[in-house]
């Protein structure tokens, strides 16, 4: 059920992404690609809890997935921190 929540969530949001040109925030497209991850990931647990996916392959999977998130969280707040610490311009 929670599975099947967000993944409507996620293709809402591609659908109005597509559709609307001018629909787009920089914290959204920080969090949206880490909330697919994490849906990525969670559907491999639960795949191995009900036994239908090797523990072995779903461990190597959700281990990749979360080095990618870290590796993205660190460039996003690199990121996030060069540009909140831009000063402003005085006309």
């Amino acid at each position: 059920m929670t599975c099947t929540v967000c993944f409507d969530v996620c293709q809402l949001d591609g659908l109005i992404a597509r559709n609307f040109a001018n629909q787009t925030s920089a914290l959204g497209s920080i969090i949206d690609p880490l909330a697919d991850k994490l849906l990525v990931s969670v559907l491999y647990v639960t795949l191995t809890y009900v036994h239908l996916l090797p523990c072995m392959l779903s461990s190597l999977i959700s281990f990749s997935l979360i080095n990618i998130i870290n590796v993205y969280c660190v460039l996003a707040s690199e990121i996030w921190h060069k540009w909140s610490n831009t000063p402003s311009i005085k006309v």
